[in-house]
């Protein structure tokens, strides 16, 4: 299983399939929320709270996205929540 897929899964649990792997993909390699409808944008926006940062590494290099892409999502993702989190912010040193 692929790693955006994983976090699809996951981000999924509480609401049914409503983020796709493909939404991951996109929003990972742009640097911001790139998903189809604005409620899966929304559950993206925690995907810092919600996922790993060895996961998200890993997803960022299966799919070729750029650290700087990744570190702007994040920057947007606390914008958007107003959560940071420790554990990414310390995974980014």
């Amino acid at each position: 299983m692929s790693a955006a897929s994983m976090i699809a899964v996951h981000l999924n649990a509480p609401y049914g399939p409503i983020v796709s792997e493909q939404d991951v993909i996109e929003s990972l390699r742009s640097g911001r929320f790139s998903a189809k409808s604005k409620i899966a944008n929304d559950i993206l926006a925690a995907l810092f709270i919600e996922t790993y940062p060895s996961l998200i590494f890993r997803c960022g290099r299966e799919i070729g996205a750029s650290l700087e892409a990744i570190c702007e999502l994040y920057q947007q993702s606390v914008r958007l929540t107003g959560l940071s989190c420790q554990e990414w912010e310390q995974a980014q040193k």
